[in-house]
């Protein structure tokens, strides 16, 4: 999973402008949300990342993938997900 391209796609999110956000939608939902590796990644952006709106919007995904993706999360990963 390329995080760089991953937090660009969830700035995307946060912009103004209407076909950037649906581009940036469609990509995500494609490329990113349909793998279980997104949870731990967007774990890791709420945790680490400098821009508060975009820890808060990673917190909103990760919410919604929590149910979808749990099962699939390694069970040596799991305990450090929940510390974070």
């Amino acid at each position: 999973m390329d995080e760089q391209e991953f937090v660009s796609l969830l700035q995307a999110l946060l912009q103004p402008d209407t076909q950037k956000v649906k581009a940036a939608t469609g990509q995500l939902n494609k490329t990113y949300y349909s793998s279980p590796q997104s949870l731990p990644a967007l774990i890791h952006i709420l945790t680490s990342h400098q821009d508060d709106t975009l820890r808060h919007l990673a917190a909103v995904e990760a919410r919604k993938l929590v149910s979808k993706h749990w099962a699939a999360v390694p069970e040596a990963q799991k305990p450090a997900l929940r510390d974070s």
